[in-house]
């Protein structure tokens, strides 16, 4: 029979791996999301250190994340210190 056959403790050791390796999937894409973020907001405030123009910082993080214009223009607008 099928159910002589199945074992309970290896079904939940591998229920229990499917869910981490979605769980670690899961923040390891939220946590590339949040980091990159922190990591072009960190880029722009060094660049404006350097005394760069705002064309050029556009230019530069339109290179470094491979963002389009609108994406890049929208960043330096949200993270631009005065």
């Amino acid at each position: 029979m099928v159910l002589e056959t199945f074992d309970q403790e290896k079904y939940e050791k591998a229920m229990k791996q499917e869910g981490y390796e979605d769980g670690y999937q899961a923040g390891e894409a939220h946590g590339y999301q949040a980091g990159e973020a922190d990591g072009l907001k960190r880029l722009i405030h060094i660049l404006q250190d350097l005394r760069l123009s705002k064309d050029e910082i556009l230019e530069k993080i339109q290179e470094s994340y491979a963002l389009t214009y609108e994406d890049a223009k929208a960043c330096l607008e949200n993270y631009w210190d005065m």
